[in-house]
């Protein structure tokens, strides 16, 4: 596959993915204004409409980073034909920042250890899930900034080989 075919058939629809995914994260957010931070206490007596909110708002910023990390980083490398498919995934991180794809190889590592931590409910820990559950709100302005980045990145590189 040419580079041109890479921006075409992978990474335009892979950024294609990522925003309808970012849209549906803004969206679960805005279904749970009013009702953040939530507290241990708060934690413990959800409603099942705000339980669904979150399970939205998980879902939607664990498919994010999946469509990222599987699809939109992968296309980003090949395109700009620095992919290495022996290569373990954070130095594939890294070659991201070096080619400022990415802000930073650490915080996106950071940004799936709250995803992790996340996706494990300690239904006798409601303080911790709610904790967790902040961390990983906080972390989206960080996601976007990430898809932001390397939306640009992928921009300049089909730019650069329409030319």
């Amino acid at each position: 596959m040419t580079p041109k075919q890479i921006i075409e058939f992978r990474l335009m629809p892979a950024l294609r993915e990522c925003h309808l995914h970012q849209r549906r994260i803004d969206y679960a957010l805005s279904q749970l204004e009013g009702k953040l931070p939530l507290t241990a206490a708060h934690w413990s007596n959800l409603d099942d409409e705000t339980v669904a909110d979150i399970d939205q708002l998980l879902f939607r910023y664990n498919k994010l980073q999946d469509a990222m990390g599987q699809r939109l980083f992968p296309g980003i490398l090949r395109a700009a034909a620095e992919w290495q498919d022996d290569e373990a995934f954070i130095d594939k991180l890294n070659r991201l920042e070096k080619l400022k794809a990415i802000p930073s190889a650490e915080q996106w590592m950071e940004l799936r250890a709250i995803r992790n931590r996340m996706t494990h409910e300690y239904p006798n820990a409601p303080k911790r899930n709610a904790e967790n559950l902040g961390k990983l709100i906080d972390s989206i302005s960080l996601l976007k900034d990430a898809l932001s980045q390397a939306e640009a990145y992928a921009q300049s590189l089909a730019t650069r080989l329409k030319a």
